[in-house]
């Protein structure tokens, strides 16, 4: 049993306005793949063209080393991965001929159902990260080795008005070995990169969707705790994930802040963690109760979903996490209406 992978960098085209910045990004993508190839093992496989690359290992656990290890890198150079994982093999033929009637020709074929499978699942993913095939997530899971989240994608860009559709897959959660500085400053650069691409197009932005709620779901032991306050303005959420800390802050749009695509979608995927059962999640059922309400009520999500009914939540959530969430909501807004 052998796994593959296809894997591009995004936004390489808008690197073609500047020569140098589109030598250095390709350049910097093949520097990696070479340097980071001896983690593939013997039996692995490599090829490369342009912003481009198939690879082969015969262990799960090396290949996903691999990836993690070039989205990582590249990631700290301001370069982004989209990268799809299947079972199977590349079956790779490679061709040079050698003929004075033509030119120069020196190429290599893929052949097979499993280059098909493997470019369509691929094709499909809109965004950065590393989308697994549900066997592979499963096989992951069960290695150990490494942390598979749950993340999405946008597919399409709705028009006004339209719901948006979303597909959920499976990633890979960045290390555990990474200090807090180092995984915070990542994501900076991530925030970063995102605010900029959204305010040029919204195609743009929704790319650094999956990336962030990996971000946000890797580290699950981050506690939460609701730090309250003479004013309910200075009443905020303290969690010792910096990512979660920051969507929170930008689900209230503080301070003049540029509109992030897909914001409302992460603030979702915060208002859902605040239900889960996480070892150190200090909130008790009140401060629960009080945080999703906020977040209801007078953050970006009231602004998207004006009613309760509108509120994707089962799509984000599962089933009891829902009715919880509406449940808490319903009950508080009854108790205000009361105390009037």
């Amino acid at each position: 049993m052998s796994y593959i992978a296809f894997l591009d960098l995004l936004g390489i085209t808008a690197s073609t306005t500047e020569t140098s910045l589109y030598e250095s990004k390709i350049r910097g993508f093949t520097v990696e793949l070479i340097n980071a190839s001896g983690l593939l093992g013997k039996d692995g496989k490599l090829r490369y063209f342009s912003d481009c690359a198939y690879v082969q290992a015969g262990d799960l656990g090396r290949l996903i080393n691999f990836l993690t290890h070039l989205r990582d890198n590249l990631l700290l150079e301001g370069t982004y991965l989209s990268a799809a994982v299947i079972k199977g093999v590349l079956a790779p033929r490679e061709s040079r001929i050698d003929d004075d009637r033509i030119c120069d020709v020196h190429g290599v074929s893929f052949f097979g159902k499993d280059i098909a499978k493997l470019f369509l699942f691929h094709n499909e993913f809109k965004g950065a990260g590393i989308r697994l095939d549900k066997d592979v997530a499963d096989e992951l899971s069960a290695l150990g080795s490494s942390t598979v989240v749950d993340s999405f994608f946008i597919p399409e860009i709705s028009q006004s008005g339209e719901k948006e559709k979303i597909t959920f897959y499976k990633d890979v959660a960045f290390w555990e070995k990474y200090t807090n500085n180092t995984f915070n400053n990542m994501f900076i650069k991530v925030l970063q990169d995102a605010l900029l691409a959204g305010s040029q197009n919204s195609r743009f932005g929704r790319n650094y969707i999956p990336l962030m709620v990996n971000f946000m779901r890797s580290r699950p032991e981050a506690s939460f705790c609701w730090k309250k306050a003479e004013s309910e303005e200075e009443t905020t959420l303290e969690c010792e994930s910096y990512p979660c800390q920051m969507i929170y802050r930008l689900s209230f749009k503080w301070g003049k802040v540029p509109d992030l695509f897909g914001l409302h979608y992460l603030s979702l995927v915060l208002l859902g963690m605040l239900y889960e059962d996480y070892p150190n999640n200090y909130l008790t059922d009140v401060d629960r109760t009080e945080v999703s309400l906020l977040l209801l009520q007078k953050g970006i999500l009231s602004e998207k979903y004006d009613q309760l009914n509108k509120l994707p939540a089962e799509d984000f959530f599962d089933k009891t996490i829902a009715e919880q969430i509406r449940n808490d909501y319903l009950q508080s807004v009854a108790k205000e209406v009361i105390n009037l």
